[in-house]
């Protein structure tokens, strides 16, 4: 077995030339490692097996054969992507937002625990300090979404999402799906250089809540479920992008 180190600072072009010169009788595991800015490529020889690729998200691992994605890609007239934990890890980021903005508030020193498997939400605000007001909590939420900017720099793409996107961004339609708020999925994109990447992009919207992101989308394209392919991180998303009838095989669950 041979391992390669691959930085993720790295040119494309580099890492391209790297991958080019794998046979397809290789076995390839590529594995983000969020933190520390490397790729680790797992090398596999054996003339019976067929390229295959693992990708990473800080929870999961989703392993495929390469060729049965690409096939069922080739099949899609339309990529959605998910933005938070799919294309790009910000759950640190995100935490680091609250907890400012609680401190600020507060005028201390207040910490609550960082999960790295858990991401930080509203709901998990009012559970760690219930007894917030409803004014304390609005102020909390507002001042958070002002922070976040400042840890832009704790967010890290998820490199093999990032490049499937590009790699058929000239040849599909695609989307942008993410229950993230339009100015900061914007800001987040735009520092990962991701912005124009997408044809369409839908967010969650600040006076209602859509429930179901996936049929919301198909819906506003006015396309079939079943020419999509969905890149997504969340199992609770997983399971509204079936029920939005898009078709289990075009679900990559990261």
């Amino acid at each position: 077995m041979n391992i390669i180190l691959a930085s993720n600072r790295q040119s494309a072009v580099e890492k391209h030339h790297l991958y080019a010169c794998l046979s397809d009788n290789i076995k390839i595991y590529f594995i983000y490692a969020k933190r520390l800015h490397i790729s680790v490529v797992i090398l596999h020889k054996n003339s019976n097996m067929n390229m295959s690729a693992t990708i990473t998200t800080c929870n999961n691992i989703y392993k495929i054969e390469s060729n049965a994605l690409y096939q069922t890609i080739s099949k899609a007239d339309v990529l959605m992507f998910d933005m938070d934990g799919t294309l790009i890890d910000t759950n640190y980021a995100n935490y680091l937002s609250y907890t400012h903005a609680v401190q600020r508030l507060a005028k201390s020193n207040i910490n609550f625990c960082y999960d790295p498997n858990v991401r930080f939400t509203r709901e998990q605000l009012l559970k760690v300090i219930p007894t917030l007001s409803n004014i304390e909590y609005e102020t909390i939420t507002t001042l958070k979404n002002d922070l976040y900017v400042n840890y832009l720099y704790e967010t890290k793409i998820n490199e093999p999402i990032t490049e499937l996107l590009e790699n058929y961004s000239r040849t599909k339609e695609i989307v942008l799906v993410t229950n993230s708020r339009k100015d900061r999925a914007c800001i987040t994109l735009k520092y990962h250089g991701l912005l124009d990447k997408f044809n369409c992009m839908f967010y969650q919207q600040d006076d209602s809540k859509i429930k179901n992101k996936y049929e919301y989308a198909i819906t506003a394209m006015q396309i079939n479920p079943a020419s999509v392919v969905v890149f997504e991180n969340e199992t609770a998303e997983v399971y509204a992008a079936k029920l939005a009838g898009i078709p289990n095989g075009n679900i990559i669950h990261i």
